[in-house]
C-alpha cells in the first residue's frame, strides 16, 4: 500500500481555517461598514466573527476542558449559521426570521449540545454539528437560488456553493452516525482534514461571493440612479434617448408604428406658488403614478424636464395614442380631485401633444412635432390632447 501523497495535520488545518475565517470576518466587517445601507451585510459580518471564535475554541480544546471548548464552539457555530441565514434573507429582500422560528432553532441547537454532553459521545457531537451546518447551509442555498434572476450569476454560483457544502456535511453527518467504529475527529487519517480543507476553500469562496454580490447590488443602484429621476422614479432624459434609439431601430426594421406623447402639467408655477416646492413635488409624483397605471410595461415613460414628461408608445398609431393620452389626462385629473379637498384658483390638469414616427425621421423630429402639438393644446385652453399630423407644412 502506497503512503498518501499529502498528509494533513488537523491542528495546523484548524489554525489555518481559523485565520482564514478571521480574515473573512475583517473583510465582511469592512464591506458592511463601507455599504451600511445594503441589508444583511452586518449579519454576514457577525456570523463570521462567531465562526472565528468557534474555531479558536476548538483549536484550544487541549488548553481548556474539551467538553467546554466544544460545547461553546458548537453553540457559536449554531448561532452563526442562524444569523447568516437571516442575513441572506434580508439581502434578497425577504422578511427576517420570525421570533417563533428563531426560538425553535435556538432550542433545537441547545438540545443537540445538551444531548452531546449527556451522552458524552464525540460521535454524536460530530454528527449533530455536521447535520446542523448542512441544514442551515441548505436553507441559505435555497434563499439564494430561488431569489437569483437569470443575470445574477454571482448569486447563483454562491447558492450552488452553499448547496455543495450542505451535501458534503449531510454525507459527513450520515457517515458518522451510521459508523460502528469509534470516531476520532482529530485523526489525520480520517475525513476531518478533507472537511477542514473544504471549509478553508468554502470560507474564502463564500466571502468572495458576498463581496461580488454586494458590488453588483451597488452597481445596480448606481445604474438606477443614473437612469431615473430621483424625485419621481421615472426614467430621466438620458435613459429616454437610449430607449428611443432602440425603439426607432425596431420601427425601421419591422415597420411597426411608434407614437410620442409630450405632457406638461398645467398651471405648475401657480401650484408651486400656492403649495410651495414640496407641494409641487407631490403633484409631479402623483402625475407619474397615475400615468404609469395607464401605460403598458413596454411603454417608455420619462421626466423630460421640469414639469414636462414624455412617453414612447411602441406599436401604437397616433389615433391609438390619442386614446391613451385621454386616459392619462383623465386619470391625473381624477387623482388630483380625490386628494385636493380645498378650493383652488386653478385646475390641476395636464396638456398633451401627440405625434407618430414617420419613415426617415429622427427621434428629435418626432419629439419636436409632439412638442408643437403640446403648445397647441396649451393655446387652445389647456387640459386637452392635441394630435400633430405629419405633413409637409409642419
Amino acid at each position: 500500500m502506497f503512503p498518501p501523497l499529502i498528509s494533513f495535520d488537523v491542528q495546523t488545518l484548524l489554525v489555518a481555517v481559523a485565520l482564514a475565517t478571521m480574515l473573512s470576518a475583517v473583510t465582511r466587517i469592512l464591506l458592511w461598514r463601507t455599504h451600511p445601507g445594503i441589508p444583511g451585510l452586518g449579519h454576514w459580518a457577525g456570523a463570521s466573527v462567531l465562526g472565528t471564535v468557534a474555531l479558536l475554541m476548538i483549536a484550544m480544546r487541549n488548553v481548556v476542558p474539551e467538553w467546554l471548548a466544544l460545547s461553546l464552539a458548537q453553540m457559536l457555530i449554531a448561532m452563526g449559521f442562524i444569523i447568516l441565514w437571516d442575513g441572506f434573507r434580508r439581502f434578497v429582500g425577504r422578511a427576517p426570521l420570525s421570533r417563533p422560528i428563531l426560538m425553535v432553532l435556538i432550542v433545537f441547537a441547545i438540545g443537540l449540545i445538551v444531548a452531546s454532553n449527556v451522552l458524552q459521545s464525540l460521535s454524536f457531537r460530530t454528527s449533530s454539528n455536521a447535520l446542523w451546518v448542512a441544514l442551515l447551509s441548505a436553507m441559505v442555498a435555497q434563499e439564494l437560488l430561488s431569489a437569483a434572476r437569470p443575470w445574477e450569476i454571482t448569486m447563483r454560483v454562491s447558492g450552488w456553493l452553499y448547496a455543495i457544502s450542505a451535501a458534503l456535511f449531510f454525507v459527513r453527518s450520515f457517515a458518522v452516525a451510521t459508523s460502528d467504529a469509534t470516531v476520532d475527529p482529530w485523526s489525520p487519517d480520517g475525513p476531518t482534514p478533507l472537511m477542514l480543507l473544504w471549509w478553508l476553500c468554502f470560507t474564502m469562496g463564500a466571502t468572495l461571493g458576498m463581496v461580488l454580490m454586494a458590488s453588483e447590488r451597488l452597481q445596480k443602484e448606481l445604474d438606477h440612479q443614473a437612469s431615473h429621476d430621483p424625485l419621481t422614479g421615472a426614467l430621466n432624459r438620458r435613459a429616454l434617448l437610449m430607449f428611443a434609439e432602440k425603439e426607432l431601430a425596431r420601427c425601421r426594421r419591422n415597420g411597426q408604428p411608434l407614437s410620442v406623447l409630450m405632457m406638461d402639467l398645467d398651471h405648475f408655477k401657480a401650484i408651486n406658488d400656492h403649495f410651495g416646492h414640496q407641494g409641487g413635488d407631490e403633484f409631479l409624483c402623483r402625475f407619474v403614478s397615475s400615468s404609469q397605471r395607464v401605460l403598458r410595461t413596454e411603454d417608455v415613460f420619462c421626466r423630460f424636464g421640469g414639469e414636462e414628461f414624455l412617453a414612447l408608445l411602441p406599436g401604437i398609431t397616433s389615433e391609438q395614442a390619442l386614446l391613451v393620452a385621454e386616459r392619462i389626462r383623465s386619470a391625473y385629473r381624477s387623482e388630483m380631485e380625490n386628494i385636493t379637498t380645498i378650493s383652488l384658483p386653478f385646475n390641476a390638469t395636464v396638456s398633451i401633444g401627440i405625434s407618430q414616427y414617420r419613415p426617415e425621421e429622427e427621434i428629435d423630429d418626432v419629439i419636436l412635432r409632439a412638442d408643437t402639438a403640446l403648445y397647441q393644446a396649451k393655446a387652445n385652453g389647456r387640459n386637452r390632447c392635441e394630435l400633430m399630423e405629419f405633413c409637409g407644412a409642419e
